[in-house]
């Protein structure tokens, strides 16, 4: 995208040329723009927002979208020799921030909670080596530039990433059943109705007063047991 900004994009506005890594902020500011909008999305959702899983397919179906603009706009470059306006690279931009905006906060969030208590630093520390793997496979791809035809490479890109994406939405349901929970929350266990009234008032009496030394851990204390049982005055 950013060879595609410096060879193929018509940044001259009047007579003021528009630096090439200007346009590489436009992803910063509509995160700045619409994080605010797409957190409150998702609280005013509540229950109703889709599964974790569904997420990450929207964020990649959203990718797609966008490299299909710049397939769309590659066209009118008639094989790399006319500029193209920016139109093309900002709506593309537009719907890479969605996706991300789908995808990066939602898995931050996902690996904290599914991750085990000891592995949470390593299991982030894989979250962004997949990061790191993504932007070696963008290089590799951008190594065929030149040599492919434009419309060809981002709708390849674009085809593969939809197809991720519709794959994942297939396998939603299976994910949703085996984190346990659809926003990846391990739900909690319900608590114990105590039977009759004589167990409420053990159990208050468990919480309330502390055990003592020589008594065993999780028993009612003789404390209690006076508390609870006081004795008849007639035996006295």
């Amino acid at each position: 995208m950013n060879l595609f900004a410096d060879r193929l994009t018509e940044r001259h506005i009047f007579r003021w040329l528009m630096p090439t890594t200007w346009l590489q902020s436009v992803n910063s500011i509509f995160i700045i723009i619409f994080a605010p909008i797409f957190g409150w999305l998702w609280f005013r959702l509540g229950k109703r927002q889709p599964s974790m899983a569904a997420k990450f397919a929207y964020g990649l179906i959203l990718l797609a979208i966008g490299f299909l603009f710049l397939a769309w706009g590659a066209v009118y470059t008639k094989g790399g020799t006319v500029r193209v306006g920016m139109f093309w690279l900002i709506v593309a931009y537009l719907f890479h921030t969605f996706g991300e905006l789908c995808l990066s906060p939602v898995g931050l969030s996902g690996v904290t909670k599914l991750a085990p208590h000891r592995l949470v630093g390593q299991m982030m520390g894989t979250w962004f080596m997949g990061t790191a793997l993504g932007n070696l496979i963008a290089g590799l791809v951008a190594g065929n530039f030149s040599t492919m035809p434009l419309p060809q490479l981002f709708g390849s890109v674009a085809k593969y990433t939809a197809g991720a994406g519709v794959l994942l939405f297939l396998l939603t349901p299976l994910m949703v059943r085996l984190v346990g929970s659809k926003h990846g929350e391990s739900p909690e266990p319900p608590a114990k109705k105590p039977e009759t009234d004589s167990d409420v008032t053990l159990l208050s009496a468990r919480n309330l007063i502390p055990d003592e030394p020589n008594e065993p851990k999780g028993r009612v204390t003789t404390l209690s047991k006076k508390w609870l049982m006081p004795e008849d005055d007639s035996k006295k």
